[in-house]
């Protein structure tokens, strides 16, 4: 089977993870840029057939010579149809040919609309030209905070994050940076009743920082690398400065 041949027009996601759409079905697979930046790949974890596939938690995992041990996130949800048992004994052809004989799994998409949240090739571009430039830093007062503080960008990408965030999460703040969207990490991906994907247009995190305007209260259930659930409330705070890219605060407050 190979990655990229037939099918839809590629769909990226932040994490630099490649998605073509054929029919019900998406293939799965890191990125030219992504290979790139992990370095060697010597280790591939894949879940088994049949495995359900949701926003948040992992599908599974890499291990790699430029991060190390890596958590794959979904870029939509469904089922697992295909997964790629050669990577087991040759994981480096996902360095090899990353479009092609690396690719990861194939995924029977139980919502294709959810396709449109992702990023097409001009968009990805971008994010590959800003790529390992981080725009900020946390405030003082939050970067040694005891409240999980994270700062995120328009796309919902995590640039950085304090002590407390990433012991809540489970995952250090490169992990972060180069892993799963805020959106997937904090929950608000579903609506209030915990079933539909909320679309970027009601993103917290988009609105404060289209408004400029802080957005309090928001709670969210957090499941952490471990899978160990705890309920927050969250609060944006924009942040607008001349010659940079609009970003947002994001603190979280473990509710009893």
């Amino acid at each position: 089977m190979d990655g990229v041949s037939g099918g839809g027009p590629l769909r990226y996601t932040a994490s630099h993870l490649w998605v073509r759409p054929d029919g019900e079905a998406a293939m799965v697979g890191l990125t030219p840029y992504g290979q790139e930046k992990h370095g060697r790949v010597f280790y591939v974890g894949l879940p088994a057939l049949d495995a359900p596939v949701v926003f948040g938690l992992p599908f599974g995992y890499l291990q790699s010579a430029g991060y190390g041990l890596t958590q794959l996130f979904p870029p939509v949800q469904g089922e697992i149809v295909a997964i790629n048992e050669a990577l087991w004994m040759h994981p480096g052809l996902i360095n090899e040919d990353p479009l092609g004989q690396g690719w990861l799994v194939a995924i029977a998409m139980s919502d294709p609309a959810e396709l449109d949240e992702l990023e097409d090739s001009a968009a990805y571009e971008r994010i590959v030209a800003a790529s390992g430039t981080v725009h900020g830093r946390l405030p003082a007062e939050l970067a040694t905070s005891a409240q999980p503080a994270f700062l995120i960008d328009e796309r919902r990408r995590i640039l950085t994050c304090n002590a407390a965030a990433e012991r809540l999460i489970g995952l250090s703040a490169k992990e972060m940076q180069h892993g799963p969207l805020c959106s997937e990490l904090f929950g608000c991906h579903l609506d209030a009743e915990g079933e539909q994907p909320v679309r970027k247009s009601t993103c917290p995190g988009i609105c404060s920082m289209l408004n400029l305007e802080p957005i309090r209260d928001a709670s969210y259930l957090v499941v952490n690398a471990q899978g160990r659930e705890t309920r927050v409330m969250a609060e944006y705070r924009p942040i607008a400065e001349p010659g940079q890219p609009r970003r947002a605060l994001v603190i979280l407050t473990p509710e009893p």
